[in-house]
């Protein structure tokens, strides 16, 4: 019966420690499985990032593709004012080249003016010189029909 108590205490040591064995493994599995839960959230937020990472950079590429468009665009615009402005310059400069010649015929018309002016002003005093010249000579003339015809 010893033997049997023996065999029993081996086997009661040997189940405890099988059965601490099979604790630790079940201990093991569960920390391995919420590692693998744990590996799983993970692995699912991440894929949720890279689909939102994914979704930006679409966006973003879509809303540079439009930025590149409007660029062009303004920059079709750009060059169109910048002639527009070029040949508002040229007409610009085209108006006070023709202004400056105006101008110049203006002053030119107004020393003729100013030269005609003083001759015509001469002229009118030469005129009333000789018409005081003439009234004179009337008068003189005149007096000699009236002392001739008093002689007579």
């Amino acid at each position: 019966m010893e033997q049997q108590l023996e065999l029993a205490n081996r086997l009661k040591e040997e189940y405890y420690k099988q059965l601490k064995k099979t604790q630790m493994i079940v201990k093991e599995c569960q920390q391995d499985a919420d590692e693998a839960r744990q590996a799983k959230e993970n692995v699912v937020k991440y894929r949720k990032m890279q689909q939102n990472r994914e979704d930006e950079k679409r966006a973003l590429e879509a809303s540079n593709r439009e930025l590149r468009r409007k660029i062009t665009e303004m920059e079709k615009k750009l060059a169109d004012v910048t002639m527009l402005l070029e040949e508002e310059r040229k007409n610009t400069e085209n108006f006070q080249w023709q202004l400056e010649r105006k101008n110049t015929r203006n002053r030119f018309l107004r020393r003729e003016l100013d030269a005609a002016e003083e001759e015509a002003s001469r002229e009118r005093s030469k005129v009333r010189k000789l018409q005081r010249e003439v009234e004179d000579l009337t008068e003189a003339n005149e007096a000699f029909l009236r002392l001739t015809s008093m002689r007579m």
